[in-house]
């Protein structure tokens, strides 16, 4: 979250402003040492409406999410999340592959998980680096990655694919 609201110049005690929450109680969500509730993080991420802050509030408030890419060993920049996204989708690829075995016997029938879980953790992986690819374009591009994901998910809907 630090970084995310450094990205858009705002400080702790602003985004406290937003939500109703004291600094402290702001400074005890960035740090992760007390969750975000569920409802100041949306009312926050609507009025900043940026990906990097919608991301890591996913991440922390719900857990089911990937967090934002910030560590020092990754370039953070559309062309460089693009290129490493495609390894890791080459990568789950071949982790679906290798568990057709497993994924069509019955699961009281299979004796070896690894390649169901291998299978688990390459597609996490691609999850980090496809969301935060999709972010970083979003950003470079100053497009709502917000009103990109309501738009895909009207077309999935559409489609069938996504149900109410």
């Amino acid at each position: 979250m630090a970084e995310a609201l450094r990205k858009d110049d705002l400080t702790t005690i602003e985004a406290g402003h937003i939500v109703n929450y004291s600094q402290a109680s702001m400074s005890r969500f960035k740090t992760g040492a007390k969750p975000m509730p569920l409802d100041a993080a949306i009312k926050l991420a609507e009025a900043v409406d940026t990906p990097f802050l919608a991301i890591d509030l996913a991440n922390k408030t719900i857990h089911l999410s990937a967090p934002v890419i910030n560590g020092d060993g990754v370039i953070k920049e559309p062309l460089a999340m693009a290129i490493r996204s495609i390894p890791e989708m080459k990568q789950a690829i071949e982790a679906v592959s290798d568990s057709f075995d497993e994924l069509t016997t019955p699961v009281e029938k299979v004796l070896d998980t690894s390649d169901p879980m291998n299978t688990v953790d390459q597609l996490l992986d691609v999850m980090l680096y496809a969301t935060n690819c999709a972010a970083f374009i979003c950003d470079e591009f100053g497009v709502s990655m917000q009103s990109k994901l309501s738009a895909r998910e009207l077309e999935w809907r559409r489609k069938g694919i996504v149900g109410d």
